[in-house]
């Protein structure tokens, strides 16, 4: 197969598709890299992400595990959106290999009949190389209704040694460093989601949560029939050296905002050029 190509993937069956880097997984939406560059890779286990270190860029080699980091609670009407518990309708997904941009559209019912076209894009930007980002839309096709989305950072899972170094939900922007004393690194994670209902931006903070090993915070939307509520996301993993503490926070807030500045939009032309 040629890394530029095209694929459109039109084929689906059950168990394949509830086991790939899906749109829901657990009422989540998990951070997963499309190749192993840009320091993100993935692995074979459901939901968890491998972040790759190079020896240049913070004396530490190796993968380190983060299950479950980075992700989006969805519900609707306070119902959690759960893949296991829909019927697919229809799917389509197509994967631009060489520039990391994956687009994916499927329609599916719940267990109430309501029914639901979600369109995913998502990539890791050519121009913020340390930026992930999703454009997640979500339109009701045969309801109006509340449309809920709990964007988080969760390190609880994470069994390795890690010391809390910074937490806060500051200028729309929630973050967590840790510090591996053993490994001698600093990890820093930034997220950043935006809420564009219909034709007009809207961003509403609800149930902030900041303790010693989550950020999380509650974005709303009413759901009007036939029409796309979609969500924003910006997501950064920043990796270096403790003497460099402040530097890797701040990078991570950095590249998470001036990607929001950018847009998504404009993020994702720059790659499919």
């Amino acid at each position: 197969m040629n890394y530029n190509d095209i694929i459109n993937l039109t084929y689906y069956d059950t168990e394949s598709f509830k086991k790939m880097d899906s749109i829901l997984n657990n009422n989540y939406m998990s951070i997963r890299a499309l190749h192993d560059e840009n320091n993100l890779s993935c692995n074979d286990e459901l939901g968890t992400v491998k972040l790759k270190f190079s020896k240049q860029n913070s004396g530490h080699q190796g993968s380190i595990p983060l299950p479950n980091i980075l992700g989006i609670n969805v519900s609707i009407n306070t119902s959690p959106l759960s893949l296991s518990c829909c019927k697919v309708i229809s799917y389509r997904e197509t994967l631009h290999m060489k520039n990391n941009v994956a687009v994916r559209e499927t329609i599916l019912e719940d267990k109430n009949g309501r029914r639901n076209r979600l369109y995913i894009k998502k990539l890791l930007s050519s121009s913020l190389k340390e930026i992930y980002c999703v454009s997640y839309s979500i339109t009701p096709l045969n309801y109006d209704g509340i449309i809920t989305f709990t964007p988080y950072i969760d390190f609880s899972n994470i069994t390795i040694p890690l010391e809390k170094v910074q937490g806060d939900i500051c200028s729309k922007c929630g973050v967590l460093s840790f510090l591996n004393a053993e490994k001698n690194y600093i990890l820093s994670s930034a997220i950043r989601c935006e809420l564009h209902e219909g034709y007009f931006k809207q961003t509403s903070y609800e149930n902030m949560c900041c303790t010693n090993n989550l950020v999380s915070y509650t974005l709303k939307g009413r759901a009007m029939k036939n029409v796309p509520l979609t969500l924003f996301k910006y997501v950064s993993i920043t990796s270096g050296l403790p003497k460099k503490k402040e530097q890797i926070i701040t990078r991570s807030k950095t590249l998470v905002k001036n990607a929001c500045v950018k847009s998504f939009d404009t993020l994702y032309n720059e790659n499919i050029r």
